[in-house]
């Protein structure tokens, strides 16, 4: 939003260079035309603008439709008056809040009066905006901040090329913050629960927000929500700004606060309602901790899958059919080529399936006993042999299927609402102990706040072991819809990560793997139940040998007798 009053070309030419180094390419040129001069000022402005290629449009100030036309996302806005519409200022900064923050630029031709009009106003706006003020030789920025009294003020620094530098000062301006602890990324101690204000706050985040401060030139507290609630879905109505929201998350959407510190993903039904200050990843998975071993029957068919058994069963049928189908029409089939070329392949194929067998059998015996779950969904289609248990402040990685009507997952949401007990845990404390129990339970867990349990209680014994990792997700402090801080924070966040603070925060409060338990189980040990199908088809074949060998037996002997009798008859005749 600029605001113009003369006709100084070069001035306008200064302007629209700023504009577009800067990122003001649709330009929404607004004011009034209550002069002459202000109209041919204007016009000035437009082709200033126009000649660095920026996409313009004009409209009156008082026009109805100014703010149907303007886009959240892509429009900047240019308001084009002179020094008399201080008077009217007030509702000036009003339109700043529906653009994006950086988008608006006041300009004055001539240094505006430095009165306490100018800055009272600003003062009093409080709300979030970004904004540039600019007269010849001097631009500055200017941030406001939702419920904040005071309007921030400092000088704007340009590249060699014109771009804006990226610095801030605060001016010792304190941060409200509303969150739930979260450890080891955010703990909250020593709270006053009547109020949620007195915490004690440490751990990664904490440590991050005060890197962020101490470059900020401010201070941050964080009050606690005395009723424990998320607020990650509307009390009532409907995901969006007109529903009714409670919580850490409704007092972000509210502007109850400024920021909530915490691992908050980010999710398209979240966008429109908050702003996103992205500090690092995470990754959820699925842990679970090893029972007490039991019989498997099955282990010598898993080297090979259901798929690979049919085509085996398939060939060998084959085989056997192409070896002994034939001795029905040819006695002499053995002396045969077919039947060599037949054999020679039947045999092939038998040493190549028990070389792959075999080592895929070993592979069983030389690694850690493990699970045969590969995904999420592996471990919810075999409920209720397989529990799965989460937390409820992770429920966004499960909402969206859930309202996509993914059966497996529209069960799991029916399990949470009616059996929490069995389905929901509470803490990491309370969801180590739940996989401890049967060792047949998974629990869904970001990788941060797991090994951050174990790095911070370092003598807690209990094996647990990982797998089915998600894709990566990006985790962020949460802030206001259109707040300023949101630039403000990212850029000093980056600035901090580049520097390589958060892998030093993560090594403090997180670690890299999860601890050795001692006695932890860690090769297959066979059982007799584990080898058991192996004893058994060996005691079939041996049965079938010995049937045959009996029935052999029984046929010899009858051919002998019936050749004995064969012989004894042909003597008498004789």
């Amino acid at each position: 939003m600029t605001i113009c009053s003369s006709h100084n070309i070069n001035f306008f030419r200064e302007i629209a260079r700023f504009c577009k180094q800067n990122g003001f390419h649709y330009i929404s040129v607004v004011g009034s035309n209550s002069t002459a001069s202000i109209k041919s000022s204007r016009l000035s402005l437009l082709k200033s603008l126009q000649n660095e290629s920026l996409f313009t449009r004009s409209f009156e100030m008082e026009s109805p439709a100014l703010s149907d036309n303007l886009e959240y996302w892509t429009d900047s806005l240019i308001l084009h008056l002179d020094l008399k519409s201080i008077n009217d200022i007030d509702n000036i900064l009003s339109l700043a809040n529906l653009l994006q923050v950086k988008k608006t630029m006041i300009v004055f031709e001539d240094p505006p009066p430095v009165n306490d009009r100018l800055k009272s106003s600003l003062d009093k706006f409080q709300k979030n905006a970004l904004i540039y003020l600019a007269y010849p030789s001097v631009i500055k920025q200017i941030i406001t901040l939702t419920n904040t009294p005071n309007a921030i003020v400092t000088d704007v620094i340009l590249n060699s090329v014109g771009i804006v530098v990226d610095s801030y000062d605060l001016q010792g301006l304190e941060l409200t913050c509303a969150s739930l602890p979260w450890a080891p990324m955010f703990i909250m101690k020593d709270c006053d629960m009547t109020s949620g204000f007195g915490c004690s706050q440490s751990g990664m985040l904490s440590d991050h927000m005060d890197a962020m401060c101490d470059n900020l030139n401010c201070t941050w507290d964080c009050r606690i929500d005395v009723d424990g609630n998320w607020g990650v879905a509307p009390a009532s109505g409907p995901f969006n700004k007109s529903g009714v929201w409670n919580g850490v998350m409704g007092s972000i959407i509210n502007d109850e606060a400024m920021m909530s510190v915490g691992t908050w993903a980010m999710t398209g039904n979240r966008f429109g309602l908050m702003d996103f200050v992205i500090i690092g990843t995470n990754r959820p998975y699925l842990a679970y901790t090893p029972g007490q071993k039991k019989s498997d029957w099955t282990l010598f068919l898993r080297p090979f899958n259901k798929d690979a058994w049919t085509t085996i069963a398939m060939i060998t049928v084959l085989a056997f059919l192409a070896n002994i189908v034939p001795y029905a029409f040819l006695g002499y089939y053995e002396d045969t080529e077919g039947y060599k070329i037949n054999t020679l392949t039947t045999w092939l194929f038998f040493v190549g399936i028990n070389a792959y067998y075999g080592g895929a059998l070993t592979m069983f015996f030389a690694i850690e006993d493990g699970i045969s779950f590969n995904t999420m969904d592996d471990v919810l289609r075999v409920y209720p042999d397989w529990n799965f248990i989460l937390t409820l402040t992770n429920e966004v990685y499960f909402q969206q299927k859930v309202n996509d009507g993914d059966p497996l997952y529209v069960q799991l949401w029916d399990r949470v609402v009616q059996d929490p007990e069995n389905t929901v845990y509470t803490t990491i404390e309370d969801g180590l102990a739940k996989i401890k129990a049967d060792g047949q339970t998974a629990m869904h867990v970001e990788d941060v706040i797991i090994l951050g349990f174990f790095k911070a209680n370092p003598f807690f014994q209990q094996e647990v072991k990982l797998f089915a990792p998600s894709q990566p997700n990006y985790y962020s402090i949460i802030v206001n819809r259109g707040s300023p801080l949101k630039p403000i924070l990212q850029s000093v966040s980056t600035k901090i990560a580049e520097g390589g603070a958060i892998e030093r925060l993560a090594n403090v409060w997180i670690g890299s793997k999860l601890p050795t338990v001692i006695g932890g189980e860690e090769k297959t040990v066979l059982n007799i139940g584990d080898t058991i199908t192996i004893f058994l088809l060996i005691l079939a074949v041996a049965s079938i040998s010995v049937g045959v060998l009996v029935y052999e037996i029984y046929d010899h002997r009858r051919k002998t007798r019936y050749h004995t009798r064969k012989n004894i008859g042909q003597s008498f005749i004789n």
